[in-house]
């Protein structure tokens, strides 16, 4: 399989019943990062940057895991993991635009991440958006 579909079962992980705004939203992410040239920081492949950047992928739920099977639980599972498909291949493609960032996070993990010092720094990235309860940062 493609890597257009590595990464369509991660955003299907992620976001499986979520609006295909928030799988933009993951999928720009992946993306974003293998641009980004910080490889040291999310890895050097999408394989990687998968594995090390997303908890569906190295933790598999069971979305993950239908879609790495192509066997679905319902057909609402799989035309959203065939939405994603199309959608992740328009952004390799570039005809379909990526949000900006490298970092989501819903709202009520910011606050918790916010009191935990140590764990991700929000001084050192900008907020460019958000989507449905999400915020997305970049450097």
């Amino acid at each position: 399989m493609g890597i257009e579909v590595e990464i369509a079962k991660a955003v299907h992980g992620e976001g499986a019943g979520a609006s295909k705004e928030f799988r933009k939203m993951v999928a720009s992410t992946i993306l974003n990062r293998a641009d980004s040239g910080r490889g040291k920081e999310f890895g050097e492949s999408i394989p990687e940057i998968l594995t090390k950047g997303y908890y569906a992928v190295s933790n598999p739920n069971e979305p993950y895991k239908e879609a790495s099977s192509m066997k679905f639980k319902s057909k609402e599972s799989e035309n959203s993991f065939k939405e994603t498909l199309q959608l992740v291949s328009g952004m390799m493609k570039g005809t379909i635009k990526r949000y900006p960032g490298l970092f989501y996070f819903n709202n009520k993990e910011i606050t918790k991440l916010k009191k935990t010092p140590g764990v991700f720094d929000f001084k050192k990235v900008q907020d460019v958006g958000g989507v449905d309860n999400f915020r997305v940062f970049d450097y």
